[in-house]
């Protein structure tokens, strides 16, 4: 696609020969303005790193649910 944006190809030339629809060329036309490339770039989660999983959290959880009178140094 990007070869045919670069040739002044029209949109929906380039969906047909591609066989792709409109809204994908805009949508790659549209990241090519943006960010320079043909594809979002990849993000990943900002800030530090969390020190419990999704599964010792829900230990945690029914573990607070079953003892609930548990002190925060006992948890720890």
């Amino acid at each position: 696609m990007l070869r045919y944006m670069l040739l002044g190809w029209d949109v929906k030339n380039i969906a047909e020969q591609c066989n792709v629809s409109q809204q994908t060329v805009y949508t790659v036309e549209n990241n090519l303005m943006r960010y320079g490339s043909v594809r979002k770039p990849l993000y990943r989660k900002l800030g530090r790193a969390r020190k419990l999983s999704k599964t010792d959290e829900t230990a945690m959880f029914e573990y607070l649910m079953a003892e609930g009178w548990r002190q925060q140094d006992e948890m720890v």
